[in-house]
């Protein structure tokens, strides 16, 4: 039974990174296979010939900040048109698994790098991580534990990390699509959360 649950609940992620689940058209790219990333090596996604807009920017989430629990977009940082964002969750009691689609206009950005946040990390246990850039301008990404285990993100916690160019003269909106997205727990069951995108504009 514990063998059964563990593969569906990863199943789960599985399907709504690859479109299957939404009887979707097949990846455009291959998935990032690997564990976190190194800092300074490349993890399938750049797209080399992308160009930073060169001009200062702000971003703004959704929402009051008092959702919970919730998945929200927070800036990191953002320098000559690359910014970081950052996937985090709060008021969640416990995450085994995490699927998504962030969706924004492909003229006006590209994803050059996707990362899964540091609190998979340190528990000895085997985490996938895939993320796609879709050329249509949709982020399909998935980060979990192979395993039953989950962990609390009660207080916000970095899920996945995302870095991107912005191309256009904005504003650029990002949002996370419905129904195509979803926190497991170990027990292999969905977490009902708000999902928060944001939107980046000049200064």
């Amino acid at each position: 039974m514990g063998s059964r649950r563990r593969c569906f609940s990863w199943r789960v992620v599985v399907l709504l990174v690859s479109g299957l689940a939404g009887c979707s058209a097949a990846p455009a790219q291959s998935p990032d296979q690997g564990r976190r990333p190194d800092a300074g090596a490349p993890d399938g996604n750049v797209l080399a010939d992308a160009k930073p807009a060169g001009t200062s920017w702000s971003f703004v989430g959704e929402g009051s900040g008092k959702e919970s629990p919730a998945v929200a977009l927070h800036l990191d940082s953002v320098q000559d048109g690359v910014a970081t964002l950052q996937i985090v969750a709060s008021g969640v009691a416990e995450v085994q698994g995490l699927a998504f689609r962030l969706q924004a206009d492909p003229k006006q950005l590209v994803v050059t790098r996707t990362e899964a946040g540091p609190a998979w990390f340190g528990r000895k246990m085997d985490v996938i991580a895939k993320f796609l850039w879709q050329p249509v301008g949709e982020l399909w990404g998935g980060v979990g534990y192979e395993g039953q285990f989950g962990f609390a993100a009660k207080a916000e916690t970095v899920l996945a990390t995302v870095q991107l160019k912005l191309t256009g003269a904005g504003p650029v909106k990002l949002a996370f699509r419905p129904g195509r997205n979803a926190v497991i727990d170990s027990t292999s069951a969905r977490v009902k959360v708000e999902w928060l995108g944001g939107t980046f504009s000049r200064k």
